[in-house]
């Protein structure tokens, strides 16, 4: 697994110079207005989230709940990426994330606050060549580190229940930017489904969470970076 966590941030940067080579020879040629039609260059996007557990049990058994009876719905984050739009048609992006969900209760059991740190690359299809309207499908890969979380008995106490993990995940989704004229900021929407490995168990296989369905709302901002 350390192989893997080295793997992929290398292979973020790989992409991500790719892309900015990219864009920056669609600058070079056709100056603000790119080589392809729609203008191109590195974006900063900053959003907020809402994210809901749809699927998944928290343990391996009978009677057990599932993840949006032991947490909160919805969960709330926030979101960075850098952005490289090589084409009308095509767009890469790395982003870091933070995700909440505050603990719950269950048939007297309390569970402890759960966080997210997610890490992903990934890409975008755009699917109109010109107008301040973009709308677009994505795809992304990552990982996240996943919090220890508790479990508290009245008036028993608390015990371990999952320990701190590393979450392997893909996300499918679409989305919509909205570029004011004669501006470098664009507003945009989006929608992912998320699938995720479960956390692992402190203590044996039984306390490992299900693989995680995961649905995320996103709003926010994106900023064009202009090469000198």
């Amino acid at each position: 697994m350390s192989d893997l966590l080295r793997a992929v941030p290398l292979a973020a940067a790989v992409l991500l110079g790719v892309a900015g080579s990219s864009v920056a020879q669609g600058w070079r040629e056709e100056g603000s207005g790119g080589a392809f039609g729609r203008p191109t260059g590195m974006s900063l996007r900053l959003g907020l989230q809402g994210v809901f557990l749809v699927q998944g049990e928290v343990a391996d058994g009978t009677n057990v709940p599932d993840y949006d009876d032991a947490f909160k719905q919805p969960g709330f984050g926030g979101l960075l990426e850098i952005a490289g739009r090589v084409s009308p048609e095509g767009s890469f992006h790395v982003g870091l994330g933070y995700v909440f969900f505050p603990g719950d209760k269950w048939q007297g059991l309390e569970f402890d606050d759960w966080s997210w740190l997610p890490f992903w690359v990934g890409g975008k299809g755009h699917l109109m060549r010109g107008g301040d309207l973009d709308p677009y499908v994505r795809l992304d890969v990552g990982l996240a580190w996943s919090s220890a979380v508790d479990i508290e008995v009245p008036p028993f106490g608390s015990g371990d229940h999952w320990q701190t993990s590393v979450l392997f995940f893909g996300d499918v989704g679409m989305g919509v930017s909205i570029q004011p004229r004669g501006t470098n900021a664009s507003f945009f929407l989006e929608v992912l489904y998320r699938f995720s490995t479960g956390p692992e168990g402190d203590q044996n296989s039984n306390q490992d969470g299900d693989n995680i369905g995961i649905l995320v709302l996103s709003a926010g901002v994106s900023f064009r970076i202009r090469p000198r």
